[in-house]
């Protein structure tokens, strides 16, 4: 019996840091202190005064006695007439833009939902997490269409390719697979930097992949022969998020020292810093060609111009840490998941607007 339990001891431990990590950033378990009316099996509110968001959605709880999810993931279909999340208590939701309705609720995970990411031309959604497993629904009616069953530990991202033929998922494994949408099988197998996987990008036209985690390295490998095309340390702590700008010309990474560094995505040379002033970055967004979304540990999303490289716009009203980020720059819109269980909606051309009206009154 001692034997056995030396053993297990080193697993146990490096699973109950993973989990103190998550729980720290979790908010109280009071609801937010907001005003909500009730609209089907969601809850809207129009937002007013310090808080701008447009709209904010909270996904109640599935029994009285329960508490809110956590939202840890949020995206936007291509067309921006959907938007997706999941988070801890194991549910993928989606719902119409147009007038914020509860389309569907897929059920079929049995832990924590990490990830989501909706397929180029709208019609699949993938969702990952703790269960170790990837399923692919259809966007449309909600039905499961695959499971994908070949990691051995949590996935904390997945993505699909630009083309859609192939989704890519990592997580706490020192390897990453690409999965062929079409048949599941394994297409490849990546060897990664890292355990713990936190976050995956594909450049815009599908030849690269990226990749950061725990260990604060960025590794880059060509989609076409899976060979490691760059690699480089990139951050003193662990990396959580990564985006590529709409071009491929640009890479950005930010995670846990409170930095978001951008990146020739070619070179991999250091073209500057952004500072997030006491913030752990989670989650980033490309708004634009030159403009950048950052939400993290102090509650707040801000818009960065990466021409100027200064902070232009900073949006308020979330109260756990912004988990996700998903931007549709051509109808002006950015939405936001967070640990305070609310989805929120943010008007990027008004943003912009009073970004440039207030630039001459203050400093951010």
């Amino acid at each position: 019996m001692v034997s056995t339990l030396k053993d297990i001891r080193p697993f146990v431990c490096g699973l109950a840091a993973i989990l103190l990590c998550e729980v720290a950033a979790l908010p109280a378990l009071a609801a937010p202190p907001v005003s909500l009316a009730a609209s089907g099996s969601i809850a809207t509110v129009n937002s007013s005064g310090a808080q701008k968001a447009t709209q904010v959605i909270a996904v109640p709880p599935e029994q009285p006695q329960h508490r809110a999810p956590v939202i840890t993931a949020v995206v936007l279909s291509p067309n921006g007439k959907l938007f997706a999340a999941g988070g801890d208590d194991h549910i993928l939701r989606i719902w119409s833009v147009e007038g914020f309705h509860l389309l569907h609720e897929m059920r079929g995970h049995t832990d924590w939902i990490r990830a989501v990411a909706f397929s180029p031309d709208g019609a699949m959604v993938a969702s990952a997490g703790d269960d170790r497993c990837v399923r692919l629904w259809d966007a449309s009616s909600g039905s499961l269409r695959k499971v994908f069953k070949e990691h051995e530990l949590a996935i904390y991202t997945v993505r699909f390719s630009p083309d859609g033929r192939s989704i890519v998922a990592a997580g706490f494994e020192d390897k990453l697979q690409v999965y062929s949408v079409a048949t599941g099988e394994v297409l490849k197998t990546l060897d990664c930097p890292c355990h713990d996987m936190r976050t995956v990008a594909f450049s815009p036209d599908g030849t690269l992949l990226a990749a950061g985690g725990g260990n604060g390295r960025i590794r880059i490998w060509s989609m076409t022969d899976g060979e490691i095309v760059k690699e480089w340390a990139a951050h003193k702590m662990r990396i959580r998020i990564l985006a590529f700008s709409p071009d491929g010309s640009q890479l950005a990474s930010a995670g846990e020292d409170q930095t978001i560094r951008i990146w020739d995505a070619h070179t991999g040379q250091d073209m500057f810093d952004l500072e997030s002033r006491g913030a752990k970055i989670r989650s980033l967004a490309f708004c634009g060609p030159k403009i950048l979304a950052s939400g993290g540990s102090d509650d707040a999303i801000r818009l960065w111009d990466l021409g100027a490289q200064k902070e232009i716009q900073r949006f308020l009203g979330h109260t756990g840490t912004v988990s996700s980020l998903a931007a549709d720059p051509d109808r002006h819109v950015l939405v936001s998941g967070s640990f305070d269980t609310t989805i929120r909606f943010w008007n990027l051309e008004r943003s912009g607007q009073e970004s440039a009206r207030k630039a001459g009154d203050r400093s951010l």
